[in-house]
């Protein structure tokens, strides 16, 4: 994608999936549209399982291959009942997608900016 020179909108939003269980959160809910920018501002992860959990969180840029930013090894546990958030800002252009993995049960919130350049 191009820089926009036209209008657009900037607009605070959020995503969020409850009961993740035993899988990867993948899809187009958590793939940036065409023509657009995601600036991720913070993601909350809370295990709800009463038994520690493994996490994963992942970038899969639109031009191919991936980033684990949390790699889904073990190496990252979240005690049972605990939460995990991330602060660091992370961008997204246009068909990047966002992955998150857990092998028992999570609540998953992100907030983020999302830049709509379609009109």
């Amino acid at each position: 994608m191009s820089i926009p020179d036209g209008g657009g909108t900037e607009v605070l939003k959020n995503l969020y999936k409850d009961g993740l269980n035993n899988a990867w959160w993948s899809g187009t809910d958590v793939t940036v549209p065409a023509s657009h920018i995601w600036t991720i501002l913070s993601i909350t992860m809370s295990n709800i399982s009463s038994d520690t959990a493994d996490i994963g969180l992942r970038i899969v840029p639109s031009a191919g291959g991936s980033l684990d930013i949390i790699p889904n090894t073990g190496d990252t546990p979240l005690t049972r009942y605990g939460v995990f958030v991330w602060n660091d800002k992370l961008v997204l252009s246009a068909g990047d997608e966002i992955r998150f993995y857990t092998n028992k049960t999570m609540d998953i919130f992100i907030s983020y900016i999302d830049q709509d350049w379609s009109a």
